[in-house]
């Protein structure tokens, strides 16, 4: 059903490369995936990535959307309604209840990867009484109508500028992967979610989609990042910096570029979530470092309903 499923998404008004089979399906052999489709009248309105997972219980079984990726949640088409909705919601909690399985988990797309108004599942949680387990912080500016840079980060980009630093895209997988590696390591003392590997097969498959750019002086390379594009959104995935590169603002000087010339006006412009990967609670330095580009809060919410 892949051609299907991959179709729906390309039309849906909250569709993203990440729900395309190809990318879900590059960690099957660790995820237990059971997506589920769901028609109306024989007519395809709704798509769920979802897989199963070990529940509160060891004997029990949870319902996930989506642990594997940024994000999961229902994809729809712009027909969804509130009351459509809530019938697929009431649709899948007797599905899940025949299977005995306990939870749903549920972390819905933030609205600034919808196309067209897609908050029909956000009110069908609320009906069916489910509970946020947990909230990120994310940071997102919208292209030519955000607040601008604030002056100290103009003046860092600046500094930057003047000491040569240029900004290119880059190739090298295996130099960027061990800068990333390095950085989140010394920062964090985390490590990324994907794996060499993994990387190297989704840069290949989209490659319109996923690139990198790196932050120069001559032909050193001093910082660099890793975008996701969907139709709405530019996200940075996972950034990369050494010593000099922090000491040079190299990465600011990315961000810059990034809203210069690849972030065109109307589109959002996604930092990323600024939790710390350790303990889970808000990084205030690196979330003021983002909302000195003029960024502000997008949450991420993961919802829990259970079904009795």
């Amino acid at each position: 059903m892949q051609q299907r499923w991959d179709h729906f998404v390309s039309t849906a008004k909250n569709g993203h490369f990440m729900f395309l089979r190809d990318y879900m399906d590059y960690h099957g052999d660790r995820i237990n995936d059971s997506s589920l489709l769901f028609e109306n009248k024989g007519r395809l309105v709704g798509l769920l990535p979802a897989h199963l997972e070990k529940g509160e219980k060891r004997s029990e079984i949870d319902l996930v959307s989506h642990a594997g990726l940024s994000f999961g949640g229902f994809i729809t088409s712009r027909s969804m309604n509130v009351s459509l909705m809530l019938k697929i919601f009431s649709v899948l909690a007797d599905f899940m209840r025949q299977r005995d399985w306990k939870r749903l988990i549920y972390t819905p797309s933030p609205y600034i990867y919808h196309r067209y108004p897609a908050e029909e599942d956000l009110y069908a949680l609320w009906a069916h009484s489910a509970e946020v387990v947990t909230t990120k912080v994310s940071c997102a500016l919208l292209a030519g109508l955000s607040p601008r840079l604030n002056d100290s980060r103009r003046r860092l980009c600046r500094k930057a500028r003047e000491m040569g630093l240029r900004i290119e895209p880059f190739f090298d997988l295996d130099r960027f992967y061990d800068m990333v590696c390095r950085w989140l390591d010394k920062r964090h003392g985390a490590k990324p979610i994907h794996s060499l590997e993994e990387i190297r097969y989704l840069a290949g498959r989209f490659p319109d989609n996923i690139k990198i750019y790196g932050a120069w002086r001559g032909s050193e390379l001093l910082a660099a990042k890793m975008t996701f594009e969907s139709p709405t959104c530019l996200k940075l995935q996972y950034v990369g910096s050494t010593e000099e590169g922090l000491e040079s603002s190299a990465m600011s000087l990315i961000n810059e570029f990034l809203l210069q010339l690849h972030v065109p006006p109307g589109k959002w412009f996604d930092l990323g979530t600024s939790m710390d990967p350790g303990t889970g609670a808000l990084d205030r330095q690196l979330i003021t470092h983002k909302e000195s580009f003029g960024a502000r809060a997008v949450l991420i919410r993961t919802y829990q309903l259970k079904i009795n």
